[in-house]
């Protein structure tokens, strides 16, 4: 059955199964694995703040098996790598434990509930390398197989290993593992433009690494040393712009960053209807508890105006009360989509010279 993924800022779906054709064409239209499920986002939290997420690959070709062998020579002398079909064991369930207790990272707690959320079977070919120091298993990267590609899902180590780099090692053994099985691409997942705790993933294979554009829907090469489109920053400026143009029409309008834009990807049953994480807001018909809501569409440079509930601005971007302080926004009509600010700005203003006809005809 043919995939029909659509370009959305946001967007999971749950597999019953999946072969490696269908993963192959997932991962080539930026999709990612989570649990048993697929999704793609654009975006993401970290340290409380918004960023844009540039999903990456690399081409693997006999020039990166040189520069593979070679990085991974100095730790073969060192430990012990191995290579197999995933087998889910206590002593990965304890290492990850420790790792995650280390890292600082907002991930999930447990690898099983990691790699299989709410589901008891695993539907991906997942294979792992594993390194040891003698007996002891020091560090696992677990990834998933296509046809022709494969998707490196997690690395975890030990922290008393660190100076070893063993999550680039990992990264490493992984590719190997393509190579000799005849793979085209592995997906690393995302670098974070402005966010150097990713930058790592952009030096591994320099000439061989390409990011993904949400906007082109294609893969281009990076270029080593230079900056990733910033894709929440590009939001940012066309509504600033708009911003900017109501505000010489004296219309108010506030800059909402929306906390939980990604709800769809931690919960499985969310009725949420926006999933862009930035938009303008401004009241319309408070006493009808109508407000709206401007957005810029990424893909197409164009503003999308809507009619929602009236919402409180001190309910956004609200990180510690994620699952409690949730402000659902009820979209109620949209009012269309224009190509420029300046006709979004003349079409409100008219709107709001109207609104006593307009009330009478929004809920015919």
């Amino acid at each position: 059955m043919p995939l029909i993924l659509k370009n959305m800022v946001t967007q999971k779906q749950r597999l019953i199964k999946i072969d490696p054709q269908q993963l192959d064409a997932y991962l080539d239209k930026g999709w990612f694995r989570m649990g048993q499920t697929m999704f793609i986002t654009h975006f993401l939290q970290l340290d409380l703040q918004f960023h844009s997420a540039i999903w990456l690959r690399y081409r693997l070709n006999e020039d990166t098996e040189k520069v593979i062998l070679k990085k991974l020579k100095p730790i073969e002398k060192k430990f012990f790598v191995d290579f197999q079909s995933w087998r889910y064991t206590l002593e990965q369930e304890s290492l990850y434990s420790v790792y995650v207790a280390d890292s600082g990272l907002n991930i999930k707690d447990d690898l099983l509930g990691l790699m299989l959320g709410w589901e008891e079977e695993n539907i991906f070919d997942t294979r792992q390398a594993s390194i040891y120091d003698g007996m002891r298993l020091i560090a696992t990267g677990l990834l998933d197989f296509g046809k022709s590609t494969a998707a490196g899902i997690c690395n975890f180590y030990h922290p008393d290993y660190k100076k070893y780099s063993l999550g680039k090692a990992l990264m490493y053994a992984k590719m190997r593992a393509c190579l000799e099985a005849g793979l085209t691409y592995f997906y690393p997942g995302y670098a974070v433009p402005g966010y150097c705790r990713f930058n790592y993933k952009l030096n591994m294979l320099p000439g061989n690494t390409e990011y993904f554009h949400p906007v082109f829907n294609s893969w281009l090469p990076y270029n080593h040393g230079t900056a990733l489109p910033d894709l929440l920053e590009v939001m940012h400026k066309g509504l600033f712009i708009l911003q900017q143009e109501m505000n010489r029409l004296k219309m108010q309008t506030i800059l909402l960053y929306y906390t939980y834009f990604d709800s769809i990807l931690v919960d499985s049953l969310s009725k949420m209807e926006l999933n862009q994480p930035v938009f303008l807001y401004m009241d319309f018909v408070p006493g009808l508890n109508i407000g709206m809501i401007i957005l810029y569409d990424l893909y197409t440079g164009h503003y999308k105006v809507a009619l929602t509930n009236t919402v409180a601005p001190e309910a956004f971007y609200q990180f510690n009360h994620r699952n409690v302080n949730s402000q659902v926004i009820q979209i109620y009509k949209s009012l269309g989509t224009f190509e420029d600010p300046k006709m979004v700005a003349d079409s409100i203003q008219q709107l709001l010279g109207n609104v006593s006809d307009f009330k009478s005809q929004l809920f015919k």
